[in-house]
C-alpha cells in the first residue's frame, strides 16, 4: 500500500474541524418539527354570508328569467279576450313559482348554516366530553395514587410501633396494598425485608429462648423480644406465601393469584427463624450475614442467584433439587448443622471457600467444575459422613476436629492448610 503524502497530516484538523463546522451549521439551519395544531372552527366570515346570498339570488333570478321567457305567446299567435286571460294568469303562476324558488333557495341556505352549526356543535360537545373524560379518569388515577401513598406511609410509620398488634395490622394493610396494586408490589416486599433486617437482639439468645421449655421462660422479661419473634414469623409467611408457585410436568410455573413474582430478597444481616422458602420462585437472594435461627429450607426452589457471604446457619440447611441461574456464594459460611446440598445443579458456580461445617456435609450429586470447596474447614468426626463431590476429599490439620477441604491434587501434594 503506498504511503500518503505528508501534506494529508496537515489538512486532517482542517478537515475535522471544517466537518464539526458543517455539522453544527446544519443542525442549526434544522427546522424543528411542529406540533400538530388542535382543531379549531371559526365562525362563518360576513363575506361568506354575503357571497352565498348573491349566489342565490342570481339562481333565483336565472330561473326566473328563463320561466318568463317560457310563459311568453308566441307573436304569431292571435290575439283574443280568452287568450289575454290565459296568459295573465300563466304570469301569476310563473311569480308564484319564482318567488317558491326564492324561498327554497333561501331554505337550503338556511338549512345548510343549520347543519354547519350543529356539526360544529357536536364536534365541541364530543371533545369537551372527551376532556371531561380525561380529566375524571386522570382525578380518579390521582385519587388512586394518593390514597396508596397515604396507606403505604402510614403502614410504614405503623411498622415502627412500639405495640406488635400495630405492626402486625401494618404487614397485613402492606400485603393488601401490594395483592390490590401490583405495581407496588417490589416496594411492598423491599419493606417487608427492611423490617426483617432490623436488629432483634443476639442471635444465640434468642435460640435459647425459643428452644426453651415455655414453663422456665420469664414472660416479663423476654416479652418483647417474644412478641417481635410473632411480627417476624407473620412477615416471613408473607414472603413466602407470595413467592411460592408449583412446577409442572413440562416444566412450566403455575400459581394461585396470590404469587407476585420473581421479586428479589434483601435479606442482608438479618434474623430469620424457621426459614421455610422451599418450593418457591424468587429473585436474586441476598442473605450475607444473616442468621437462621432453627432450620432453613430451600429444597425445590427456583432462584436467581443466592449470595449467602458470612451468614451463619444455627439449624439444619436443606438446599436440595434447588435450581439457581447465576451465582451460589456460601463464602465464609457457617453450618452449625446438618447442611445438605445434594442433587442441586448449580448453573453456574457454587462458591463454598472459607466455609465452616460443623456437622455434617452432603454434596451428592453435585458437579466438581462447578463447586469450589477448597480451603473450607469441615468436622472430622461428624454424626453422619460426609458426602463431597468428586475430586474433593477432607485432609486432617492442627486444628482440633476439623480438617480442610481440598481437591485430590492438593491433598497428594501435601497442600494441607495449617488452619
Amino acid at each position: 500500500m503506498p504511503e500518503r503524502p505528508w501534506w494529508r497530516k496537515r489538512l486532517k484538523p482542517v478537515t475535522a474541524l471544517r466537518a464539526r463546522w458543517s455539522n453544527h451549521k446544519r443542525e442549526k439551519t434544522k427546522k424543528p418539527e411542529k406540533a400538530p395544531k388542535p382543531r379549531t372552527y371559526r365562525p362563518i366570515h360576513l363575506a361568506t354570508l354575503i357571497s352565498l346570498l348573491i349566489v342565490a339570488c342570481i339562481l333565483t333570478g336565472a330561473a326566473a328569467s328563463l320561466m318568463w321567457e317560457a310563459a311568453k305567446v308566441p307573436t304569431n299567435v292571435p290575439s283574443s279576450p280568452e287568450l289575454a286571460v290565459r296568459e295573465a294568469q300563466l304570469r301569476l303562476d310563473v311569480i308564484r313559482n319564482i318567488l317558491a324558488i326564492g324561498a327554497g333557495t333561501g331554505g337550503l341556505v338556511a338549512l345548510f348554516l343549520a347543519l354547519r352549526r350543529q356539526y360544529v356543535k357536536e364536534r365541541v360537545d364530543h371533545a369537551d366530553q372527551e376532556y371531561k373524560n380525561r380529566t375524571a379518569e386522570d382525578a380518579k388515577h390521582d385519587a388512586a395514587e394518593r390514597r396508596i401513598t397515604d396507606l403505604y406511609v402510614k403502614a410504614a410509620e405503623q411498622l415502627g410501633s412500639e405495640k406488635a398488634t400495630v405492626r402486625l395490622a401494618a404487614l397485613y394493610s402492606l400485603e393488601r396494598l401490594a395483592q390490590d396494586n401490583p405495581s407496588h408490589r417490589e416496594t411492598v416486599m423491599s419493606l417487608i425485608c427492611s423490617y426483617l433486617r432490623m436488629p432483634i437482639g443476639e442471635p444465640s439468645g434468642v435460640q435459647a429462648l425459643i428452644s426453651s421449655n415455655p414453663a422456665f421462660i420469664d414472660y416479663t422479661k423476654d416479652s418483647v423480644i417474644l412478641e417481635d419473634l410473632e411480627v417476624r414469623k407473620a412477615a416471613q409467611d408473607l414472603i413466602v406465601k407470595h413467592l411460592w408457585c408449583f412446577f409442572l410436568p413440562d416444566g412450566r410455573a403455575a400459581h394461585d393469584g396470590k404469587y407476585w413474582g420473581d421479586i428479589d430478597l434483601n435479606l442482608r444481616g438479618a434474623t430469620l427463624i424457621d426459614w421455610d422458602i422451599s418450593s418457591c420462585k424468587a429473585g436474586r437472594i441476598n442473605i450475607e450475614g444473616a442468621h437462621f435461627i432453627g432450620d432453613a429450607d430451600f429444597s425445590g426452589s427456583f432462584i436467581s442467584a443466592v449470595s449467602a457471604t458470612g451468614a451463619v446457619f444455627l439449624g439444619n440447611i436443606d438446599f436440595t433439587n434447588v435450581t439457581v441461574d447465576g451465582l451460589a456464594n456460601f463464602r465464609l459460611a457457617r453450618f452449625d448443622g446438618d447442611a445438605d446440598f445434594s442433587k442441586t445443579p448449580f448453573s453456574k458456580l457454587g462458591v463454598f471457600m472459607h466455609a465452616r461445617f460443623h456437622r455434617c456435609a452432603i454434596f451428592a450429586g453435585a458437579e466438581e467444575n462447578k463447586l469450589i470447596i477448597s480451603e473450607a474447614l469441615a468436622n472430622l468426626n461428624p454424626t453422619k459422613p460426609h458426602e463431597w463431590p468428586q475430586g474433593y476429599r477432607l485432609v486432617a490439620t492442627q486444628k482440633p476436629g476439623f480438617g480442610v477441604i481440598q481437591t485430590t491434587e492438593q491433598a497428594m501434594k501435601g497442600e494441607a492448610l495449617e488452619t
